[in-house]
């Protein structure tokens, strides 16, 4: 069954001081996995920490375009986790063929670089990869295409459909790639200052279909306020389709 993890950003506004009480309560949702977003300032006591709620970080956000890469694989060795995911990249990557080649060589050779410490590299979308064209096809797919196969592609559904993606044609496309999907319970395609994009079916649906392809759905909460009411009915929902 593929495992639920979380991103830690969801819950933000709970860290610091109250770290270990909130890392307590995802353990007591039955998360087992947590995905940060913050590993530079203080990884040896994220890493105590995580120790010390029975929680792992299989994957993390690190934005090793904007920070060294050797510090950022350093951090990811001492919290343990096995997959560094680019959170996102500069938008005028995606606006040419030129871009999108030289972006995807510096991805490819992070990679290089990460694998000799047995670290894998990823990356995660927002909306405008898809939002972009190149010669027809949507940015992203030419990025992907790009990379090589090792790099582990993280897609966020609700964002890749507010871009124009039909997320469960590219997810079935793209099925030997995706390593990681990001879902909330926002509905697919709509996004205020877009155009509007609805599909059929939400989040919930694309991860039923998935099944065990991926290795983690990470959840990610986007309330204002007391976010835990949301992760509670999330963690049942995406339970559920993950089965």
């Amino acid at each position: 069954m593929t495992e639920l993890s979380i991103q830690l950003y969801s819950v933000r506004g709970d860290l610091g001081d109250r770290t270990p009480e909130t890392f307590a309560r995802l353990r007591a949702l039955g998360f087992r996995a947590v995905e940060p977003y913050d590993i530079l300032t203080h990884p040896d006591l994220l890493a105590g920490r995580l120790k010390d709620a029975g929680l792992t970080a299989p994957t993390t956000h690190a934005n090793f375009l904007r920070f060294g890469l050797d510090e950022v694989l350093a951090a990811a060795e001492k919290i343990g986790a096995e997959t560094v995911i680019l959170p996102s990249a500069p938008r005028e990557a995606f606006g040419t063929r030129e871009g999108v080649a030289e972006l995807a060589a510096i991805v490819n050779a992070a990679s290089a670089v990460a694998a000799d410490r047995s670290i894998r590299i990823g990356y995660h979308n927002h909306e405008f990869e898809f939002l972009s064209r190149i010669d027809g096809a949507p940015a992203w797919e030419v990025f992907a295409e790009a990379l090589e196969e090792r790099i582990a592609l993280e897609v966020d559904l609700h964002w890749a459909s507010v871009g124009g993606a039909d997320v469960f044609d590219l997810t079935r496309r793209f099925s030997d790639r995706i390593r990681f999907l990001h879902v909330n319970d926002e509905e697919l395609g709509v996004e205020e200052g877009f155009a509007s994009n609805p599909h059929d079916g939400d989040s919930a649906d694309v991860v039923a279909g998935r099944g065990d392809a991926v290795e983690l759905v990470v959840l990610e909460a986007v309330e204002d306020g007391d976010v835990f009411p949301s992760l509670e009915r999330n963690v049942r929902r995406f339970r559920e389709a993950v089965r």
